[in-house]
């Protein structure tokens, strides 16, 4: 699920893919290892482009914007983000 959802950040870049990825060290507990690396390049092989295509700047088109209207809805209360 871990490299999934990695892969979903990478592709699309929505709020929520940023949101589930900041969670994930902690979801994912003993399992945030080396293996997880293995399988998240290798599912980043069904991506639109090679994975070393992909640069930190995709992330700058989350905007705050984006996130109040994408993400709060889908969020409880307790885990909005509060500017």
């Amino acid at each position: 699920m871990c490299a999934g959802k990695l892969c979903a950040l990478v592709a699309m870049v929505l709020p929520r893919d940023c949101y589930d990825a900041i969670r994930l060290p902690t979801i994912a507990g003993d399992h945030w290892d080396g293996r997880l690396r293995r399988l998240f390049i290798a599912l980043a092989g069904a991506l639109d482009r090679p994975l070393h295509d992909y640069g930190k700047q995709r992330l700058e088109k989350v905007t705050q914007a984006a996130v109040a209207e994408q993400l709060h809805p889908m969020l409880s209360r307790d885990d909005r983000l509060n500017p």
